[in-house]
């Protein structure tokens, strides 16, 4: 009797061990689907990381361009003042010498003073350039400091795009570890499932009553 309820305590274990097994494979395939998952993940973050590191460079550049066109619209507004300084002294000379030929005529005296009032037009156009210059070249560094941080996060997009792939890497042999280790699992619980039977067909053989 002893050794029958050893044959189904054993039997148990067997279809204990056998749906063990079932359960370890079934998780060796899950976790291969999500090694392969991550895999895809990592690959598809360091594609983005590349993407984003070209941005990052492509926003430098435009950064540095707007930064030359500031520069640039800073000389011309200046340019522009000098400009705007020598016609208001035109004007003044010609307002002179205007009220000097006022003897010789009014028209003279009318286009002096056309004159002072084109060179104060062009002054303020002057000034106006001026500040429009200042303003470009603030635009084209903040520009500039834009494409240098778009360049910093797309090379950080690259390392984590790195990092995911070896991390869907790990993952995939993993899933292939837990998937051979569910394997060997389901193999134990069938040589387990056929010892408990044996063993209750032995018990059953011990405890029938012997003849003579």
């Amino acid at each position: 009797m002893t050794m029958l309820f050893y044959g189904m305590t054993m039997l148990f274990y067997g279809m204990t061990m056998l749906f063990y097994g079932m359960t370890m494979l079934f998780y060796g395939m899950t976790m291969l689907f999500y090694g392969m998952t991550m895999l895809f993940y990592g690959m598809t973050m360091l594609f983005y990381g590349m993407t984003m590191l070209f941005y990052g460079m492509t926003m430098l550049f435009y950064g540095m361009t707007m930064l030359f066109y500031g520069m640039t619209m800073l000389f011309y507004g200046m340019t522009m003042l000098f400009y705007g300084m020598t016609m208001l002294f035109y004007g003044m000379t010609m307002l002179f010498y205007g009220m000097t030929m006022l003897f010789y005529g009014m028209t003279m005296l009318f286009y002096g003073m056309t004159m002072l009032f084109y060179g104060m037009t062009m002054l303020f156009y002057g000034m106006t350039m001026l500040f429009y210059g200042m303003t470009m070249l603030f635009y084209g560094m903040t520009m500039l400091f834009y494409g240098m941080t778009m360049l910093f996060y797309g090379m950080t997009m690259l390392f984590y795009g790195m990092t995911m792939l070896f991390y869907g890497m790990t993952m995939l042999f993993y899933g292939m570890t837990m998937l051979f280790y569910g394997m060997t699992m389901l193999f134990y619980g069938m040589t387990m499932l056929f010892y408990g039977m044996t063993m209750l067909f032995y018990g059953m053989i011990l405890s029938c009553p012997r003849m003579g």
